[in-house]
């Protein structure tokens, strides 16, 4: 049961790290590659690249690699990715809160299949 915790820090880690960089690329207004003017481009990208909730974001992104890492030398590829996969769910929720972004039937049906395909691994 102890991997499952750590399969479950290691994907909220990385969740949460794609949260903050939704967040902060909402908050300097995306990225502007398609302009005309190079300095223009390279002034938005240093404008996000120093942005404070994306330093934090690739802090959690780094340690979540690590402890991935670990697992996967660890445990099998074929137990360590699908109950990986149960951060979908955490997506799904927090994408609403946080982005309002909308839940439906077939999101609800999907999660919901990761999530027993992930319990069905742990059977003996």
């Amino acid at each position: 049961m102890t991997v499952v915790l750590v399969l479950f820090v290691a994907s909220s880690l990385r969740f949460l790290s794609r949260v903050l960089q939704k967040r902060a690329l909402a908050h300097v207004g995306g990225i502007k590659i398609f302009q005309r003017d190079p300095f223009g481009i390279m002034a938005n990208l240093f404008k996000i690249v120093k942005n404070p909730i994306l330093l934090c974001s690739y802090f959690l992104s780094i340690a979540s690699t690590v402890i991935w890492f670990f697992l996967l030398a660890k445990y099998p590829l074929s137990f360590v990715i699908p109950v990986g996969g149960i951060s979908y769910a955490f997506i799904l929720v927090y994408g609403k809160i946080f982005f309002g972004e909308e839940i439906n039937l077939g999101k609800i049906c999907g999660v919901t299949m990761i999530i027993v395909g992930a319990w069905l691994l742990f059977q003996k």
